[in-house]
């Protein structure tokens, strides 16, 4: 039989889980809608969008257990609360759950969690009822969360990715991780291979390994443009280059256990006449 306090950490790991991804997301619109400082941004008239008051408030709370937060966003939404959602339901809240949910359901749903999580916080004792109500409600904010991204086929992962490879005039623009393309064109020595890398989404610190028919094994973080360059010793048939792009210092990646990765296979290097 679970115990009372097997039941309180299971309880707070699932508000846990919704709240982050509740601000996840909330950040990451925000961000769209007024820029990468929107917590600062004010309109043509100086008004901010945030107070500065309830941001300073929040401010020295997430400097008081920066642990509890992880960020400050997390802060703020945790200090402003149902008015954070009344203040930005039309210009955000609302792009995401209005097709789901009326603004009126998700605020009393959200009050239900905040009651509950308010509960856990001050170590107050709560009911069976509230135990399984606030499991059913952060579960359902999660799903709907996730059928935000899956109907506007968005993407949690902001990673350094490839976004093109060109070689004598032929360009593969780069969609997906983890792509192989198979080309019936040749190269020669003296052709170059161009590779463009787009880091501007993604952690500043990054990784590129590359293996260009089994002999250019390198590595670089210097440029976001790599060239290749064919030479007699990558003369042969089936001429594979191959390239796995990987952020560091990073707690997730996209594809494994790195982010991009693309291989292209050449008919051949061919060899001078």
């Amino acid at each position: 039989m679970i115990t009372k306090e097997e039941r309180k950490l299971e309880l707070k790991k699932h508000l846990d889980n919704h709240e982050e991804a509740l601000t996840r997301l909330l950040n990451k619109l925000m961000k769209k809608e007024y820029g990468t400082n929107w917590l600062t941004y004010q309109d043509e008239h100086g008004n901010f969008l945030v107070s500065q008051k309830d941001l300073k408030i929040a401010t020295q709370r997430f400097e008081e257990d920066p642990e509890r937060f992880g960020i400050l966003v997390n802060a703020l939404v945790f200090e402003l609360k149902i008015k954070f959602i009344r203040l930005f339901w039309h210009a955000i809240f609302g792009k995401v759950f209005d097709e789901y949910i009326t603004e009126q359901h998700f605020e009393k749903e959200m009050d239900s969690i905040i009651a509950i999580r308010n509960k856990i916080g001050h170590q107050n004792p709560f009911s069976l009822e509230e135990y399984y109500c606030g499991i059913h409600l952060s579960l359902k904010g999660r799903r709907l969360i996730k059928q935000y991204y899956n109907d506007n086929n968005d993407s949690l992962f902001k990673t350094s990715r490839v976004v093109k490879i060109e070689s004598d005039g032929q360009v593969f623009y780069h969609d997906l991780p983890h792509t192989r393309y198979q080309t019936e064109r040749y190269l020669m020595p003296g052709d170059t291979v161009i590779v463009n890398v787009d880091v501007s989404a993604a952690r500043p610190e990054y990784e590129l390994k590359w293996n260009a028919g089994g002999r250019h094994n390198f590595r670089s973080t210097e440029s976001t443009e790599y060239v290749i360059e064919i030479d007699n010793d990558d003369i042969t048939e089936h001429f594979q280059i191959e390239c796995q792009l990987t952020d560091m210092n990073a707690d997730y990646h996209r594809v494994g256990q790195h982010d991009d990765f693309f291989r292209i296979t050449y008919k051949a290097v061919i060899p001078p006449q």
